[in-house]
């Protein structure tokens, strides 16, 4: 009796031990990291007069159906957004197998066998032998070892859910670039073709003046040259179209050629600016920190793991046999047994110690790395926001020499009517007019463009019910 309560005393103790010996700080240096490294508020906030409530599809703000279209079915289509789905459920799965550990397990077995007797001079025998098993075994987590190990797999979890959201991000923001590349190269393409137009008419005036005599052979060969750099420019336009709608094909999970850009002219509305709010909400929304954020607690969780795994492993197991000739007798007599078993580590040549310096250096790791994710991630609001100030002050600049080309343009042209210059001047000045048209749309698609960075820097988690259709397709 006294050796019972001798074990129980030392069991415990040990137990106390081992607890106070794992105890340790959580979460290391992300406080503190927090505090000395974000910002209260952005540099850029002021910049923003009228302000629109973001929302995950961001892209609906432009009011282009076309365009919205397109987004829908590549959400449901792209092989990226697929294999992120994927992903998702073989860690769900991974976490499952390791959290079964937490739980007893039991294993049963039945066997049956029969043995012929033969001797010579004997009449023959047989004898049949059926048997039944049951055994239980569980590891007693006392340390919280397994429970570390299943949050760790949990936080893989949520990590790789995060993927989902930065893939519907990425690729969104892909679709909606290349749309607006593809609007803009189309209007390149037909202002082009009515330059071009206008230069096989000068250059045919200044041959005709050639044979007059009126001008020097080296200015039509310059003509005829600016007709050829004109043709090879409209080849370009043509190619990178092509191009682009390959992009796209892709973008939305069909083979390369498939898609074709439908171009219908008409004015493109750049929505509001959305509210930026401030660091810590984009800390708290954006996918890719979250994910971050994430790996950084498995990590920590494993580092305890680590930790526990030096220590001894406390294990029970019971079994419980029953062995007949026949089977309906097999449950009436038993044979059970119980057992303890507490394994303790002594000599490993200092693998254990070596795992625990391992997780701690990967936890630094990913902490650096959580670090290099959030101060990007706040440069690329405020460079989104400080382009945003700039581009407006250059559009207004473009759209005044838009302005003064097309009264330069109108002037030449009653300048042509009355003989007061040749159809050569005239042609020049509405070829400038339409450069200038074509260095508004570039300015215009590159508003478009700033404004998806905007949105896709200040982008959030995807909420389940926005992705709960998709999932049930994937």
């Amino acid at each position: 009796m006294k050796r019972i309560i001798y074990f129980k005393v030392l069991i415990f103790t040990l137990i106390c031990l081992c607890s106070s010996s794992c105890k340790r700080e959580k979460n290391e240096g992300l406080n503190s990291f927090n505090k000395e490294i974000i910002p209260t508020s952005y540099s850029t906030s002021h910049i923003v007069a009228k302000q629109k409530k973001l929302t995950n599809d961001w892209w609906k703000d432009f009011k282009n159906e076309a365009l919205n279209k397109i987004i829908e079915k590549s959400l449901k289509n792209n092989f990226t957004i697929k294999s992120a789905y994927n992903r998702l459920n073989q860690s769900k799965a991974i976490a499952k197998v390791g959290g079964s550990t937490r739980y007893p397990h039991v294993n049963g077995s039945l066997t049956g066998s029969r043995v012929d007797t033969k001797i010579k001079g004997f009449p023959s025998t047989n004898t049949n032998q059926f048997s039944v098993g049951l055994s239980v075994s569980y590891e007693i987590d006392f340390l919280g070892r397994q429970k570390n190990q299943v949050e760790a797999l949990d936080y893989d979890v949520l990590s790789t859910k995060e993927d989902i959201s930065i893939a519907m991000i990425s690729i969104a923001s892909q679709i909606t670039s290349t749309w607006y590349q593809l609007y803009e190269l189309h209007k390149h393409l037909i202002i082009l073709s009515e330059q071009l137009k206008l230069k096989k008419k000068d250059s045919a005036f200044v041959k005709t003046q050639f044979k007059n005599g009126q001008i020097p052979i080296n200015t039509l060969w310059q003509k005829q040259q600016v007709v050829l750099l004109g043709s090879d420019e409209l080849l370009k336009i043509k190619s990178n179209i092509s191009l682009l709608e390959n992009s796209m094909s892709v973008l939305t999970g069909r083979a390369p050629g498939s898609y074709h850009f439908k171009f219908v002219d008409g004015p493109h509305f750049l929505p509001l600016l959305p509210k930026i709010g401030i660091p810590l909400d984009l800390i708290q929304s954006r996918p890719d920190i979250r994910k971050a954020y994430f790996n950084l607690l498995a990590a920590d969780k494993r580092i305890g793991v680590a930790i526990k795994d030096r220590f001894p492993k406390l294990s029970l197991s019971a079994s419980g046999d029953s062995s007949e000739e026949k089977v309906s007798k097999l449950f009436q007599n038993w044979i059970s047994s119980l057992a303890g078993n507490l394994l303790a580590p002594l000599i490993d040549g200092g693998r254990r110690k070596a795992q625990v310096i391992k997780e701690k250096a990967s936890y630094r790791l990913l902490l650096n790395q959580y670090g290099d994710t959030v101060i990007n991630a706040i440069r690329e609001v405020e460079d989104a926001m400080i382009l945003e100030r700039s581009k407006t002050l250059l559009h207004k600049s473009i759209l005044t020499q838009v302005e003064l080309a097309k009264k330069m343009s109108l002037i030449a042209r009653n300048k042509h009517l009355s003989n007061q210059i040749n159809l050569t001047a005239y042609y020049l000045a509405k070829i400038n007019y339409s450069d200038s048209m074509r260095r508004l749309w570039v300015s215009q698609r590159e508003s478009i463009e700033i404004r998806i960075n905007l949105y896709k820097a200040l982008a959030s988690t995807w909420s389940s019910s926005s992705t709960n259709k998709l999932k049930k397709e994937k």
